[in-house]
């Protein structure tokens, strides 16, 4: 749950102008986090109710991975 409450305050300071040359630092530190086959899944203690779950349900892990790489890429892409 604090992983995706972490993820929410970056993605509201990524949409600062300013914001995102200082946190290039989140775009290393989630890279440095990604699982072998090159994607994201921070568990199901992230599903808050609210950010996650995307999909309908978590009881596949792959649809958990899938929700959590989803959400990282787009900050990567507000990041730049």
């Amino acid at each position: 749950l604090s992983a995706s409450r972490y993820l929410r305050a970056i993605e509201l300071l990524a949409e600062y102008r300013s914001g995102k040359e200082q946190l290039r630092f989140v775009k290393d530190w989630l890279k440095s986090h990604q699982t072998p086959n090159g994607r994201w899944d921070m568990g199901g203690k992230a599903k808050d109710g609210i950010y996650f779950p995307l999909s309908d349900s978590w009881r596949r892990p792959e649809l958990r991975e899938a929700d959590c790489t989803e959400r990282i890429l787009k900050l990567f892409a507000k990041i730049g």
